[in-house]
């Protein structure tokens, strides 16, 4: 990452906690409260309810951070608000695939208009989302790939830069590792194994996930894929990290298959998926109904005797 990027990021987190903190000073001021108790806190926190509940739990975390100081430090009493349980019901859209048949012929095809500014655009999108329907790779790690943490002839990714620093190798099909050395080869980076994998405006630095993720919805919307009139303004639509989720449901329906231990089954995918614990990784089972109820009761009773329990986990922390 450049030093200038870095610093750009470094600004935008200062202003997103001064906004938030702002936010709840305000509230604080307009309602002249005297302390902070917890209706206090919970009526601040329905006076946010016009976003999303991920926002609304950035800025619990904010004041959050804030009021745990202040406690610590100035020995005052002030209510920790908790952070609110986000929609529990949402299922992620699974690619189907005749979807996945229309998008990638769309994405192949895909000419970018007079005002881009990206210059490979046209051969990285079809790459990018190549790998992450293939492998089940977050877009991030995607995008921060180098030519190094590629092998070309073994056909395994290197993921470096992953969620919670868990490094960790993926394996791609031989098809998938055909078209990447195709695309390797297109790009000129075949021997030069410290170049971004997929360059931005210059090969200092990578693709963004704002500039894949904006434009595969736009494919989507012109597909049908996203129907707008199926969906509220603040409900979750089809979206590029669907396809790992679609990814980890299919491979559990295949697993599911195999004559493995159901243990065994889950630790693979867990790790290959590079989640935290299996609990992550649970909630895919859940996305694939046929698996109800026995299989889930087994997969719940084995977590349950693997994961200590979160002393945390009552105060929703």
């Amino acid at each position: 990452m450049s030093k200038k990027k870095s610093e750009v990021q470094t600004q935008d987190g200062i202003n997103s906690i001064t906004n938030h903190l702002s936010s709840f000073d305000n509230y604080l001021t307009i309602h002249d409260y005297k302390t902070i108790n917890e209706d206090v806190v919970v009526n601040w926190i329905r006076s946010l309810r016009s976003l999303s509940d991920g926002t609304i739990n950035n800025y619990i975390c904010d004041v959050q951070a804030f009021l745990v100081f202040e406690n610590t430090w100035r020995h005052t009493c002030y209510f920790v608000p908790q952070y609110i349980r986000e929609e529990q019901s949402y299922v992620p859209h699974i690619y189907t695939s005749a979807e996945k048949e229309i998008f990638y012929e769309a994405i192949d095809n895909y000419e970018p208009g007079c005002t881009n500014k990206l210059p490979w655009i046209k051969a990285e999108l079809p790459m990018v989302i190549r790998i992450c329907d293939g492998c089940g790779t977050r877009i991030t790690e995607t995008l921060e790939l180098k030519k190094e943490n590629v092998n070309l002839e073994t056909g395994v990714i290197k993921i470096i830069k992953a969620k919670n620093n868990k490094q960790r190798y993926v394996p791609m099909s031989e098809n998938l590792t055909i078209i990447l050395r195709k695309y390797c080869k297109a790009m000129g980076i075949t021997d030069n194994p410290t170049t971004w994998l997929f360059p931005r405006r210059t090969r200092e630095d990578h693709l963004l996930a704002s500039e894949i993720t904006q434009k595969f919805m736009v494919i989507l919307r012109h597909l049908n894929i996203i129907d707008e009139n199926k969906y509220s303004y603040r409900e979750r639509k089809p979206c590029v990290h669907n396809l790992r989720a679609t990814f980890a449901v299919n491979s559990l329906r295949s697993l599911w298959k195999s004559d493995m231990d159901i243990d065994d089954r889950f630790s693979i995918l867990s790790v290959y998926l590079g989640h935290d614990s299996l609990r992550e990784t649970e909630k895919y089972l859940k996305f694939c109904v046929e698996f109800f109820p026995e299989e889930l009761d087994k997969y719940d009773a084995l977590v349950d005797t693997m994961i200590e329990e979160d002393p945390w986990e009552k105060y929703n922390l």
